[in-house]
């Protein structure tokens, strides 16, 4: 039972602030970053976020092995800057790119 007061708290604590709009444009932007990757490569792409103290901090943009093993590292860098920036308002201080192998 405390856990479950604890739980209505916090759910009413965060949408008195901004945290639950935040997070859901956050969730918009992934989705941007995706689709501007496979309207324009054809990847399928995964898009995670950190954020500090209500700074974008880093955005990691994850390809899988199979659709780019045979691109360079420079073509998805280019792939991940163009869509970063395009969809988030504040550039973060570190745009990581990833290659998942996926069995």
């Amino acid at each position: 039972m405390r856990y479950l007061v604890t739980a209505v708290l916090a759910v009413l604590l965060l949408t008195g602030c901004d945290a639950v709009q935040d997070m859901r444009t956050m969730w918009e932007k992934q989705e941007i970053v995706s689709k501007m990757i496979r309207e324009r490569y054809g990847w399928d792409t995964g898009v995670g976020w950190h954020m500090q103290n209500g700074r974008l901090t880093e955005v990691t943009v994850i390809f899988a092995a199979g659709d780019v093993g045979r691109e360079q590292v420079a073509t998805l860098e280019q792939a991940a800057r163009e869509a970063v920036t395009k969809a988030f308002r504040s550039s973060p201080q570190v745009i990581r790119i990833q290659v998942e192998c996926r069995p």
